[in-house]
């Protein structure tokens, strides 16, 4: 690869978190009253950039905690079934489905889609 597929390559990636991990964590900085800028922009980094804004601006609990944990193993043995039952190659399931679908569904649980900002 030469550096213009490389930057082009960035270049598609930053466009995809953004808009989807951005919102996401703008929503997770307004219902804590935090900076909804820097959460923003902290979608370029995706998963990465969740976990930073909800360590900024979500105090954990043992509730919060341990739902997390739970999460994680329903999430884990429903991509396990999937792949299973061949619905879905290993390699879809850990690519797309879970950068997209799983780690937000671990992190924020069954507000997953919420991309609306809180009024101050």
């Amino acid at each position: 690869m030469g550096p213009f597929q490389i930057l082009l390559l960035l270049f598609f990636c930053f466009a995809v978190n953004l808009p989807f991990y951005g919102l996401q964590n703008r929503n997770i900085a307004s219902n804590s009253n935090g900076n909804i800028k820097t959460a923003f922009w902290l979608g370029l980094l995706g998963g990465l950039g969740m976990v930073i804004c909800l360590i900024q601006n979500v105090k954990p609990t043992w509730k919060k905690v341990l739902f997390g944990i739970g999460r994680f193993f329903l999430w884990a043995i429903l991509s396990q079934i999937i792949v299973e039952l061949g619905i879905f190659s290993q390699g879809f399931v850990n690519a797309f489905i879970l950068y997209f679908f799983g780690f937000p569904f671990i992190m924020r649980g069954k507000y997953i889609y919420r991309f609306s900002v809180k009024k101050q």
